[in-house]
């Protein structure tokens, strides 16, 4: 699990055109936790590291892999 910067996510995001909010990266992460809802096993899917960013704490498979 690798820790992505806000700075890397808003160039992931938004790769053409800086918003105009600079927290925009923060406001996205706090509603998609709270569309993931308050379960125990999603609550603490996403993660925030102080001064470093945000890290998925569960592995993310994409779709065709079977490992």
């Amino acid at each position: 699990n690798e820790v992505m910067s806000r700075d890397a996510l808003m160039r992931l995001c938004y790769p053409t055109a800086k918003p105009a909010f600079g927290r925009a990266i923060d406001i996205g992460v706090a509603r998609l936790r709270r569309k993931l809802g308050t379960r125990a096993d999603v609550s603490n899917l996403i993660r925030t590291v102080r001064n470093q960013g945000y890290v998925l704490s569960e592995r993310v498979l994409a779709e065709d892999d079977n490992s």
